[in-house]
């Protein structure tokens, strides 16, 4: 069960309890964890290379997010807390030990967040989620607080002879509501069912590559619209 609380109504957002299969939960797994996995599986192949830091076309997004941790309580529920507010959303993922916890501000307001000092913080996540209130002075300095910030692009080409980009690679997404790897998923299935046939039959070309991008490029333009 996943409910959000918008201002000082709750309301139920997802029940995962009718999820098919016998395993019949959702695992949150620290994206870069997960990130150093495939990278690290995809180096034992000798042709592999993987390129950091590298800019592609930038539609722009308006918020940044500030990531932290607080303990959890014996009487916090057991499921993620989301609260949407006046100028700010506060999501809280239980961590089984503790709580990643997320503010989303506006694109590049951090630096004036930082000159109001950190009990001013401390006292914005206080009155966002009221329930953290007494746990707030676990932030000791700015060093507890990690931003994120928050990129939306989308290359213009996903393929080239012998490359072919999918998921962030080829559509960086706003980090609310995980949108970015059910679409990365997605991006990885059409892959895999266009790809292979011509693998399996070695006739494997560019237009199979660019077919990819012709299937998956308006749901990419939908959500990144939203």
């Amino acid at each position: 069960m996943l409910s959000a609380k918008i201002g000082h109504e709750s309301v139920r957002v997802a029940d995962f309890t009718h999820l098919p299969g016998p395993a019949r939960f959702l695992a949150f797994m620290p994206q870069w964890e997960f990130l150093d996995f495939l990278s690290g599986e995809a180096r034992k192949y000798p042709t592999f290379h993987l390129a950091m830091k590298c800019e592609v076309e930038s539609l722009g997004a308006p918020i940044d997010v500030l990531w932290m941790k607080l303990s959890c309580s014996p009487f916090d529920p057991a499921e993620p807390f989301v609260r949407f507010g006046a100028g700010y959303i506060f999501i809280a993922i239980d961590r089984e030990h503790d709580y990643q916890c997320g503010l989303v501000i506006v694109k590049g307001s951090f630096d004036a967040i930082q000159s109001l000092g950190l009990d001013s913080f401390r006292a914005r996540i206080a009155a966002a989620a009221p329930r953290f209130a007494g746990r707030v002075a676990e932030l000791a300095t700015w060093d507890d607080v990690k931003l994120l910030t928050v990129a939306v692009d989308r290359l213009r080409h996903w393929a080239k002879p012998g490359l072919l980009c999918i998921g962030d690679a080829a559509h960086a997404m706003s980090p609310l509501g995980g949108v970015g790897i059910n679409l990365a998923i997605q991006d990885a299935v059409a892959t895999a069912n266009i790809l292979s046939g011509p693998l399996r039959e070695g006739t494997l070309s560019l237009a199979h590559l660019e077919q990819v991008q012709r299937r998956r490029l308006l749901p990419t333009r939908v959500i990144q619209r939203g």
